[in-house]
């Protein structure tokens, strides 16, 4: 569906191109601001890696971290979206 949007709309009328990006956006395991336990960054990347491998295969154009309150959480999903070569931001 976002592939299908990024197609309709990245070129306009004139012909000139409008770069769309589709990102997988990936958020804290739990609630962020008040979780339960914290993870490791080597806990996070085992569990968010099946996250950023499934957008990846998809064919996103880059992963989203958002909401990452701990270091170890984000360092985790950073580590996964190398691991699986695609590029992360973060917000």
């Amino acid at each position: 569906m976002m592939f299908d949007i990024r197609e309709t709309w990245e070129r306009s009328p004139d012909g000139s191109s409008i770069p769309i990006v589709v990102s997988g956006n990936i958020g804290p395991r739990g609630d962020g601001y008040s979780p339960d336990r914290l993870m490791e960054a080597d806990e996070a990347e085992a569990y968010h890696t099946p996250q950023v491998r499934t957008f990846a295969d998809a064919g996103v154009d880059m992963i989203t971290a958002m909401t990452m309150t701990h270091v170890g959480e984000a360092i985790g999903i950073a580590c996964a979206a190398k691991a699986v070569g695609v590029p992360l931001s973060r917000v």
